[in-house]
């Protein structure tokens, strides 16, 4: 079938008030930030979930991670190419980075090809590595809420901040940032804190969704002159209870 030809389908669905089935791509976030990581290599693995919000079968073609300082980063999860989401479906990417040099930095794009809308879709990621600085962990690494009916709240999941450099990280502030914020509500007692180095502080986070679907967010933590920090929040809003 030509170009036009199929053009002329596509309008006359729309004609008849018929919805036109599409699959669709929505990522939890665009871009994975993990600040100050090892110089030994490692750090905590950050997720991206791939939801199909569409209503046809989305099938993802591959992915790839382009750059001039990509080598660093490590892809993993569940998100293979190949794997085909059906709608309300989805699927995770692992991203973790091992800068093994001190004042490194690791600057990339991971690029996720599907055969839906978009059929393309870029992650920006970013670390630096360096050696005797304070190093912020957070234990778990991420938060997933399970399904949540909205409007009804979760209960309140809990995030360990703890300093695992060898100088002093002085806490300036804990946020939410991005993405379906609006759903998600934070309680710690983190900020004005300087954790040495074994220090700990604990961050709360609670989910009440206001709509059906895939809902995302991003705990940033800001520390010392110019620390940053971001690490993923997701959850679903169900219907019903």
């Amino acid at each position: 079938m030509t170009a036009r030809a199929r053009l002329s389908v596509a309008i006359a669905i729309l004609a008849s008030g018929t919805a036109l089935a599409q699959p669709l791509a929505n990522l939890s976030r665009m871009g994975i930030e993990f600040g100050i990581v090892g110089a030994e290599g490692g750090n905590d693995t950050q997720p991206v979930f791939v939801t199909n919000t569409g209503n046809a079968s989305l099938t993802l073609k591959g992915w790839s991670v382009t750059g001039a300082a990509a080598a660093p980063f490590v892809v993993g999860g569940s998100c293979r190419p190949g794997a085909v989401l059906s709608p309300g479906g989805r699927c995770r990417i692992d991203v973790d980075v091992r800068v093994t040099n001190p004042l490194d930095l690791a600057e990339a794009t991971l690029a996720i090809e599907t055969d839906g809308m978009p059929p393309r879709l870029e992650i920006a990621l970013h670390a630096a590595a360096v050696r005797v600085y304070p190093m912020p962990r957070f234990t778990p690494a991420w938060l997933e809420f399970a399904p949540q009916a909205v409007g009804y709240p979760a209960a309140n999941r809990t995030m360990t901040l703890r300093n695992e450099g060898a100088r002093p990280l002085l806490v300036r502030t804990v946020t939410l940032a991005g993405g379906d914020l609006q759903d998600f509500a934070l309680a710690t007692d983190c900020p004005g804190v300087t954790l040495h180095a074994g220090g700990r502080c604990a961050i709360d986070v609670g989910f009440l969704p206001t709509a059906a679907g895939p809902r995302s967010t991003q705990v940033l933590l800001q520390y010392d002159d110019s620390g940053i920090a971001f690490r993923s929040i997701t959850g679903i809003g169900s219907e019903g209870r």
